[in-house]
């Protein structure tokens, strides 16, 4: 069997059998769940070119590449890492889709946007990574904007930002292709203009940070945190491996310290930013913004540095902006809306989703004392090494982003003009999302030795 059969064919038709098959949202994210965590339990199990030993005589081994149509997808036994956590975050997300509403379709498409992702990440030659990563964006677009939900100009603009990104990609990717085995810094310098271009409309970098602005106060809040999660992080991982494929790329001066300058402006302005706003939709959005912008600030951090920031950089945002989204998506089921104005007091009926929306905010904030904190404090080390403004910037970045988590627990436990009586109407499966994802931060924070020297090896080893 072909490694990229297992973590690409099959779930991509897994997703067409839940996308038109007749499914109810509870038994399509059900199956999906369980497809997403097998495939990561795999990926932990099984080495990928090496002779497994089964029952008896019985032998197998995984084979790393697959041709279709004259190219290669190649999945070698240092990817098993970025499969885990991609199909793990995948597992995660769409447990909790039944508690945020979400359409019966939506499971089927988070599973083949991923499969699509995971397939850009493996694509040889690299130009054609490009094409994949846009056909997840199209893939994404129901989830962003299902049949209740008229598309508005969030989901466009974001999907012309994407598309816009295509040629630049492309051009890039071309251009590596084709590059010598020692290429001048006057070739490099142009083909890291595009990347740069390509991959600040991609992940909605300043100046293009608007879509994902106005898709957080159009779109639902959990499909948000999808397209935060897998996309940006797909996008950042086949980022990394490009640096780490070409070093005279990552060799350039201006590579690092753009990804920096980049990353840093970015999560200062949108940590900044995020305290003035009315609607907690809003709010979230410009925390995936701050969280773009660790990421990248994490991929220009030192040389050897960056796989041991992005990867747990990427689990605090999984469980952060599952709980987060979740629990803002259940509330605005119960509102009807995600102003301010219409969140007074909402606290009092519903603690427990209140009480999650708080504390996935505050991780993302990098709250001492929960699983945010721990990722934060070797990016902000690295960060105060390069430049004292940068540090200065990340820094203010968070600290905006805690006052907006402040400002929106009084808004969710103020009483208005007529306060309602102190109740939990929230349903069971509510509240144990809730509280099994707060408890599992809590202690995550407390306890980084649990986790983090597991994700750093599994980073090295990349």
């Amino acid at each position: 069997m072909s490694a990229p059969w297992l973590w690409i064919l099959f779930p991509g038709m897994v997703a067409l059998l839940l996308i038109f098959g007749r499914w109810s949202t509870r038994r399509a994210a059900s199956v999906g769940a369980l497809v997403a965590l097998g495939l990561a339990l795999l990926a932990w199990a099984f080495p990928i070119d090496q002779v497994i030993s089964g029952p008896g005589h019985l032998t197998w081994r995984l084979r790393p590449s697959w041709e279709v149509l004259g190219r290669a997808f190649v999945l070698t036994n240092a990817d098993r890492g970025w499969l885990i956590l991609a199909y793990l975050s995948l597992a995660l997300w769409l447990a909790g889709a039944v508690v945020a509403r979400m359409h019966p379709t939506t499971a089927g498409l988070a599973l083949g946007v991923t499969a699509l992702g995971v397939g850009a990440l493996a694509v040889r030659p690299v130009v054609y990574a490009a094409l994949l990563l846009e056909l997840a964006a199209l893939g994404t677009l129901p989830i962003l904007s299902p049949p209740h939900r008229p598309s508005r100009r969030g989901v466009l603009r974001w999907l012309t930002f994407q598309t816009l990104a295509l040629p630049a990609l492309l051009l890039a990717g071309w251009l590596l292709t084709m590059s010598p085995q020692e290429p001048a810094p006057s070739y490099l310098q142009p083909l890291a203009l595009l990347l740069g271009l390509g991959f600040a409309l991609m992940l909605s970098l300043f100046p293009f940070h608007s879509a994902l602005s106005l898709l957080s106060e159009e779109t639902s809040p959990y499909a948000l945190t999808f397209l935060v999660v897998m996309s940006t992080g797909l996008v950042g991982v086949w980022g990394l491996g490009l640096l780490r494929a070409y070093p005279a790329l990552q060799s350039l001066p201006e590579t690092p310290t753009g990804l920096r300058a980049a990353g840093v402006v970015l999560w200062f302005l949108a940590g900044i930013l995020a305290p003035f706003q009315r609607h907690a939709g809003r709010v979230l959005g410009y925390a995936a913004l701050t969280e773009v912008g660790a990421l990248l600030a994490g991929l220009g951090a030192s040389t050897g540095l960056s796989a041991e920031l992005v990867l747990p950089l990427w689990a605090v945002r999984t469980l952060g902006l599952w709980l987060w989204g979740a629990s803002l998506a259940a509330l605005e089921v119960r509102t009807g809306h995600l102003a301010y104005r219409h969140l007074w007091g909402t606290a009092r009926r519903f603690p427990i989703l209140a009480f999650g929306v708080i504390i996935g905010t505050m991780t993302l904030a990098g709250m001492p004392w929960l699983m945010g904190f721990p990722t934060r404090i070797p990016l902000w080390a690295d960060l105060a090494r390069q430049s004292p403004w940068a540090v200065t910037g990340a820094l203010l970045g968070s600290g905006g982003l805690l006052a907006a988590a402040l400002r929106l627990t009084g808004v969710l436990f103020t009483a208005g003009t007529e306060p309602a009586p102190w109740g939990v109407e929230e349903r069971g499966n509510e509240i144990a999302l809730v509280l099994g994802g707060s408890l599992a931060i809590v202690i995550l924070g407390m306890f980084p030795r649990l986790w983090l020297p597991w994700l750093v090896a599994l980073a090295r080893s990349l």
